[in-house]
């Protein structure tokens, strides 16, 4: 699996641009500056084929819309349990961007997902597995050795859960379905470093197993 990472936006989210052997291209989390994604696509003369989306919020979802516009076969995925945020501005908190918030009028997912589904993309599986506590339908994908835990875990934290649809407790229910996987993953979050499973079972305060 070859792999880039782009920090966009004002928070810094981590897109992750994935291309598959034969050149069909998946993006976790486009938060923002869709340009520079489209750029990217261009120079590597691949195909964008899927979006996934680890949760609602706005910073994980602002380049969306542009991007499907370009893309329109490109389908996007996200959590079923997070349909009610996407394009719900005070909910997805994407009010804060003042005009721009335009860009997430309509937006929508092409296929709600639920814990357990595998998406194909060429030799590449993503299994989606339900992590909510961040929002309500927060997934992490799975692929390969490879953990997409969007704003779920981090290095060494988790994410807030004081926003609309989010839990304390049930997050950390999540962090520790995580850790209670088997093996090792490399962790790759929706914002600052990556990190591994293995290093967060030792070293994470919220860690609860």
């Amino acid at each position: 699996m070859k792999m880039s990472i782009l920090k966009t936006g004002n928070f810094n989210t981590n897109c992750y641009i994935i291309m598959t052997e034969q050149k069909n291209m998946v993006l976790i989390d486009p938060g923002d500056e869709g340009e520079k994604i489209k750029e990217i696509i261009e120079k590597t003369g691949g195909k964008l084929s899927a979006i996934l989306l680890t949760h609602a919020h706005h910073d994980h979802t602002g380049a969306v819309k542009f991007l499907k516009e370009l893309y329109p076969d490109a389908t996007v995925y996200m959590g079923k349990d997070d349909e009610d945020m996407i394009s719900n501005v005070y909910r997805n908190y994407a009010c804060v961007r003042g005009k721009a918030m335009e860009i997430f009028k309509d937006l929508k997912a092409d296929v709600l997902i639920d814990d357990g589904e595998i998406i194909k993309i060429d030799e590449l599986e993503f299994k989606a597995v339900a992590t909510p506590g961040h929002t309500k339908g927060g997934m992490t994908y799975i692929c390969e050795d490879n953990m997409f835990t969007g704003d779920t875990l981090f290095y060494e934290s988790i994410g807030r859960s004081d926003l609309y649809g989010g839990n304390s407790e049930i997050i950390c229910q999540s962090v520790t379905k995580l850790m209670m996987l088997d093996g090792d993953y490399k962790v790759y979050p929706g914002h600052g470093p990556s990190t591994t499973l293995e290093y967060e079972r030792h070293n994470n305060k919220y860690v609860r197993i």
